[in-house]
């Protein structure tokens, strides 16, 4: 099937920010993002996430990466980008707020600028 949704209009760009500004546990992620961010292969790997670090392992890291490939392949989109929509994912993506893998557990940390 690929890829049936993308956040290709500012509202849904602005569900898609509000959804990721809270943990987003991988048992409720697929039903969360269905139609925002439609995709086989990100729903495949939210599901061996989920089998592999839990069911309430966050996955927003996951997300931000393939909205980020998303993003970049603008072009190939099934439809154009809102750009107001766009960069407001793209900041997003850019954003201070680091999400890392550390031992099996989603740690999230600061960028602390100088």
């Amino acid at each position: 099937m690929g890829t049936w949704a993308l956040p290709q209009t500012l509202e849904q760009a602005k569900q898609l920010v509000l959804l990721l500004a809270q943990p987003l546990p991988a048992i409720n992620a697929i039903s969360c993002l269905y139609s925002l961010l439609g995709d086989d292969d990100l729903f495949d790997e939210i599901e061996t996430a989920r089998t592999n670090l839990g069911e309430q392992a966050d996955i927003r890291p996951l997300v931000r990466s393939y909205l980020f490939r998303f993003l970049k392949e603008r072009e190939r989109a099934f439809k154009p980008w809102d750009e107001d929509a766009y960069q407001l994912l793209t900041n997003i993506c850019k954003s201070p707020a680091l999400f890392t893998m550390i031992d099996g557990q989603n740690k999230t940390t600061e960028r602390k600028n100088p």
